[in-house]
């Protein structure tokens, strides 16, 4: 996705000289201006805005401003006098005023017109502010930039107001602070929009960790019982239901790793009516905590949970409180990461849905929708030059959920979706017309998000001929060998996505299946695959925080990339680990794993034409350097 270009609005803002300073013509002084009203104290009036990050009668470093009109100022904005206030800071303005002292005045007075629902008057005050400096849109800082983002917001310029808030965002992380204004006033926007506002900016900002993970926040919100759909109010500014005193809470750092010896806590469903998932991940995590290798080294603290999210939470609290762990692995839902955020201790969840808000000592590792679907489309666009797609998928949560992405990803490239069709499991009528209205779209490649079994029902509804042509695409749903080979004429050619390839040559694959074949004498499977990986990043982490004193969440944001298991892993500033998965081609005797493209260009930026035909520019792989790999620790 590409960020829109950020801007700044400039616009001239007549001051209006103050009475008694200007002469007439002819020498003497005017008659004076009857006194206005002195504007009313008004406590509601001097609540804090969400936009006022500088500290009162200081400079943003922290030094006592000297300033008279400054001065006076705040103490009006303190007791509620807000237009009375505005004067002085504009007042102070117009002064001869030291740097520090100018930057000042500036955050004031544009925060002013915002408090008095002025926004294209505070846009004016910042861009005339940096105008002066000669300086553009890269040297805003974070104070102006928020002022910035609630401005063009205010004016009902979303896509702007959204870009200001996460290059906010990303500074105050860069420069070690919370990104808590940019959260709060990006859910201020969000919660303003109305459903078919939010779809449109979820589309845009699809491959933004930040915006992403709060649009899956309000999503998750508004599929309450009870939500209601915003309306609409002319005049009145989204930050209108801003509360100070249920605003976000700032983000809190777990502190620094010291101890040669640390606790991670594991929050997995063991029981046997859970299936076998926890208790793959539950070896997996144990492996990997076992092969510590550098200091500090690993104690597991394992609780077994249901299914209740309240259960998790409680959990969550006991092994932050009583256990004193460091970190804490795998409860899938929003209610233990809420927990977790809210008492400060870091949380890797292994949660592959969209709706998952990350931030905040929150991390994801799951594997998506979202990752699985960029990992397809990026190889047959990205390495096979197919422009034409169509999806057939079940009408089901998860299917809708594939639905989504693949409309999301195809939309960031200019690709066209030529045909999407849902059907009915357990419905052969559905199945066959939805096999031949494929048939007749024309596409190249086809995404067919369901099981072996399901797929396999679906692709016979085709002709050979047709099956010779078109590139299906598979989920990690696929990712059986044993079941495709069963039918590996009707998949032949196909492309899946493999978190986890028992049949992989990479050596870490092998590695680990060697070691969990040693210590357990059982076969790993998908699910101790992601469990090891998880750990092993946690690992790595705990030996950054240990060598730069760091709290853990500082150092799982500045790990270097990992070649894991399950895929490249990315940590990300957000929280959202970013996946890059490896995906399989079924040959006619063989399975072959590679890496997609990660360097693919836009389908309008890229093509061109040799006679009738579009030729596509050659996507570039990104392969790691040695010393970007995080070790695995066998």
């Amino acid at each position: 996705m590409q960020t829109p270009k950020l801007r700044l609005l400039i616009l001239p803002l007549l001051l209006v000289a103050a009475a008694g300073c200007s002469l007439v013509s002819n020498g003497k002084r005017p008659e004076p201006a009857p006194a206005e009203p002195q504007e009313e104290a008004s406590p509601a009036a001097a609540r804090p805005m969400p936009w006022e990050v500088w500290p009162r009668f200081k400079s943003l470093s922290g030094q006592p401003l000297l300033n008279r009109e400054i001065l006076y100022g705040d103490e009006l904005r303190e007791s509620g006098r807000n237009n009375t206030a505005l004067d002085a800071y504009l007042k102070a303005s117009r002064m001869s005023l030291s740097p520090e002292e100018a930057e000042a005045a500036a955050l004031r007075v544009a925060g002013q017109y915002l408090i008095l629902n002025k926004p294209t008057k505070a846009l004016s005050v910042v861009g005339s502010f940096y105008r002066k400096r000669g300086e553009d849109e890269s040297k805003v800082s974070p104070e102006f930039g928020l002022l910035l983002a609630y401005g063009f917001g205010g004016e009902g310029d979303t896509s702007q107001s959204l870009a200001w808030f996460g290059r906010v965002n990303s500074q105050s992380l860069a420069q070690g602070g919370g990104s808590a204004p940019a959260r709060q006033g990006t859910m201020l926007l969000l919660r303003s929009l109305q459903t078919d506002e939010l779809e449109k900016a979820a589309t845009k900002w699809h491959a933004d960790e930040f915006i992403n993970g709060l649009i899956g926040q309000e999503r998750a919100l508004r599929a309450a019982p009870g939500w209601v759909e915003p309306a609409k109010q002319a005049g009145v500014p989204f930050w209108a239901s801003y509360d100070p005193s249920l605003s976000v809470a700032p983000e809190r750092s777990s502190a620094p790793v010291t101890d040669d010896q640390v606790k991670v806590g594991a929050i997995l469903s063991l029981a046997a009516k859970y299936g076998p998932v926890g208790p793959d991940m539950k070896r997996g995590i144990e492996l990997a905590a076992a092969a510590q290798a550098q200091l500090p080294k690993v104690s597991l603290e394992v609780r077994d949970v249901s299914a209740d999210a309240a259960d998790s939470s409680a959990v969550v609290r006991q092994l932050a409180s009583g256990q004193q762990v460091s970190v804490i692995i795998g409860p899938l839902g929003s209610a233990a990461a809420n927990t977790a955020r809210e008492i400060g201790v870091p949380l890797l969840s292994l949660s592959k849905t969209e709706p998952f808000g990350v931030g905040g000592g929150v991390f994801r590792l799951g594997m998506t929708p979202s990752s699985q679907v960029e990992a397809l489309v990026n190889t047959a666009y990205g390495e096979l030059k197919l422009t034409k797609f169509a999806i057939v998928h079940p009408q089901t949560p998860a299917g809708t959920e594939f639905l989504e992405a693949f409309r999301s990803r195809l939309g960031e490239l200019n690709l066209p979706l030529v045909l999407e069709v849902g059907y009915s499991t357990g419905d052969e009528v559905s199945m066959l017309e939805a096999a031949q209205r494929l048939e007749a779209s024309g596409a190249e490649a086809v995404l067919v998000p369901d099981s072996v079994e399901v797929s396999s029902r679906l692709l016979t509804g085709l002709s050979p001929e047709f099956r010779k042509g078109v590139r299906v695409l598979g989920t990690s749903a696929w990712d059986s060998v044993d079941k495709i080979a069963r039918s590996q004429a009707l998949f032949s050619r196909a492309i899946f996505v493999a978190p986890f390839f028992k049949n992989s040559t990479r050596p870490e694959v092998q590695d680990f299946i060697s070691s969990y074949r040693a210590k357990f004498n059982a076969a790993p499977s998908v699910h101790s695959a992601q469990g090891f990986d998880a750990q092993t990043v946690v690992n790595a982490a705990l030996v950054v925080a240990r060598e730069k004193r760091l709290p853990v969440q500082d150092a799982l944001q500045r790990l270097p990339q990992y070649n894991g298991v399950t895929g490249v892993i990315l940590p990300g500033s957000t929280g959202e680990l970013h996946r890059i998965l490896y995906v399989v081609e079924v040959g006619a005797t063989m399975f072959q794993e590679k890496l997609p493209p990660q360097q693919v260009q836009r389908y309008d930026e890229v093509i061109a034409m040799r006679g009738n035909e579009p030729v596509a520019a050659d996507g570039e792989s990104a392969p790691l350097e040695a010393d970007q790999k995080v070790s695995s620790g066998y």
